[in-house]
């Protein structure tokens, strides 16, 4: 019988093995155990129950050779600290021997295997209160634990020598106890007692969570990388260490929903880094604020089965923890020149003289946000939104610098270089009316014009024949500068307005 029982892997195996007359899982006797409420003894949950169990109302003769006397079944709801197992048989007609009770975890495949003869106190004044009949009685004091490995049987040396071993007591777990003795002689066993009683340990109630966040950077530019530390503990020492778990994070920009991602990690902290650059700012203020919303809880482990998720206690209220970034814009600097914005790396072609230049923001910041920088040749030139210098011919470095530095948050700038390529104007020979003068750059690649009244006006570069080689549509009113890429020689420059035409030759080099 043993030997069966542990060989075999699987109950139902086991009790058919026993023969065809016998007991089986089939006709096993549910265990009511669970069907009251506990009783509080100290911290502890009890539920205990017996039965006197007769074998005459079922086969009479069960022995080793036909099968198990009485099968009991129980359904485990929770899982359990411990349980207490005892049994006594009763014959009037002679004293069989061989009395044994199997406790098996069919879901686990573990077996313990308890003896007759195997008993302490409590079965000790048990028996010396009842009949004589009542004999060789067997207790087993069984620890839950995630995996047993023991599956020993109990000693059979008489009082003091209980069976003490582990056994899997998890939430849905089922247990069968098969009670079975020798036939010795025609001697057979009339009843069999058994208790059992489950005991569990009172939980304390969770404490609160504590919760934090901070940020290596509560203020920063967009782009920058900003590590973030979040962590959770709890806030009494009860013997139990909560394993934290974060579920949910929730992003805003501006308070707006931004996104929401979810997952799950069991650690104390959560520590990580993160960079963000959107374009999705009020431009009259100049940043956003980043927020990161995140759900955590606790997990209390269960001591008795640490490795069964099952057997957790989840119970630990949650808490929320945010931590915000307020990410300012950096800011797009453009050099406008006579109309035109330049970006970095562009060449600005200008004739010499006083010229004046003004910055913009291509991300449309708002003025009252931005300080400025020019410098010409890394020389601090001026701080104003517009720079006026008077130039000579020769090339220029113009830097500008444009720091976005709105109130409450931090300053983050930007800078970019333009060339400047000033040449000395050559005079056409003759100007082409009041008003209005044109000029040809000494590399012949920059024709400037200025116009004095305003309106739509058509320039014209023609060849000696008429041929339109170059036309160009411009406001007049202003002075502008307009690309020569055409090859040296003569043309003829000619300039039409609403109420006046002139035609000039000029001479390009």
């Amino acid at each position: 019988m043993k030997n069966l029982l542990r060989t075999t892997m699987g109950l139902s195996l086991c009790i058919l093995a026993y023969g065809q007359n016998g007991e089986n899982i089939n006709t096993a006797y549910p265990v009511p155990l669970f069907s009251t409420a506990p009783d509080t003894a100290g911290n502890l949950y009890v539920w205990q129950w017996h039965t006197y169990d007769s074998t005459r109302q079922r086969i009479n003769d069960h022995n080793l050779s036909t099968g198990p006397d009485v099968v009991w079944r129980l359904i485990l709801p929770e899982c359990l600290d411990s349980m207490e197992v005892h049994f006594c048989p009763s014959d009037y007609g002679g004293i069989p021997m061989g009395n044994k009770l199997f406790v098996i975890n069919a879901t686990s495949d573990d077996t313990l295997e308890l003896l007759q003869e195997s008993y302490d106190d409590y079965m000790f004044l048990w028996t010396i209160f009842r009949p004589a009949n009542w004999i060789w009685p067997g207790s087993a004091y069984i620890t839950g634990g995630a995996q047993s490995l023991l599956r020993r049987a109990g000693t059979g040396n008489g009082y003091g020598y209980p069976l003490y071993d582990t056994l899997r007591l998890t939430a849905g777990d089922t247990l069968y106890f098969i009670y079975t003795h020798q036939n010795t002689g025609g001697m057979t066993v009339d009843s069999v007692y058994l208790e059992i009683k489950a005991i569990q340990k009172i939980r304390p109630t969770p404490p609160p969570l504590a919760v934090s966040a901070q940020v290596s950077l509560p203020q920063a530019c967009m782009g920058s990388l900003i590590d973030y530390l979040v962590a959770l503990r709890d806030t009494a020492n009860d013997g139990r260490t909560p394993r934290a778990y974060w579920t949910i994070d929730t992003v805003f920009i501006d308070g707006v929903y931004s996104g929401r991602g979810t997952g799950m990690t069991t650690e104390d902290t959560i520590r990580g880094s993160f960079s963000l650059s959107t374009s999705a700012f009020n431009p009259n203020r100049g940043y956003i604020d980043y927020t990161v919303r995140l759900i955590g809880g606790g997990i209390y482990a269960n001591s008795v089965y640490p490795t069964i998720s099952a057997c957790d206690d989840t119970s630990a209220p949650s808490a929320v923890v945010t931590y915000n970034v307020r990410l300012t814009a950096y800011p797009d600097p453009r050099v406008r020149y006579s109309g035109t914005d330049y970006g970095r790396g562009d060449t600005i072609r200008i004739p010499e003289g006083t010229r004046t230049f003004s910055a913009r923001d291509g991300g449309s910041l708002a003025d009252s946000l931005l300080r400025y920088e020019w410098r010409i040749n890394g020389n601090v030139v001026g701080n104003a939104a517009s720079l006026t210098r008077t130039l000579t011919p020769g090339t220029y470095t113009l830097s500008l610098k444009l720091t976005n530095a709105p109130s409450g948050a931090s300053a983050c700038d930007s800078a970019i270089s333009v060339v400047l390529d000033v040449s000395r104007p050559t005079s056409l020979s003759g100007t082409l009316g009041g008003g209005f003068s044109a000029y040809v750059s000494e590399s012949g690649n920059l024709l400037t014009v200025y116009v004095e009244k305003s309106g739509s006006l058509t320039l014209r570069i023609c060849d000696l024949v008429g041929r339109v080689i170059r036309s160009y549509s411009v406001e007049g009113g202003r002075e502008f500068s307009l690309p020569l890429d055409v090859s040296a020689g003569t043309y003829i420059l000619q300039a039409q307005g609403e109420d006046f035409m002139h035609n000039q030759r000029i001479v390009i080099r």
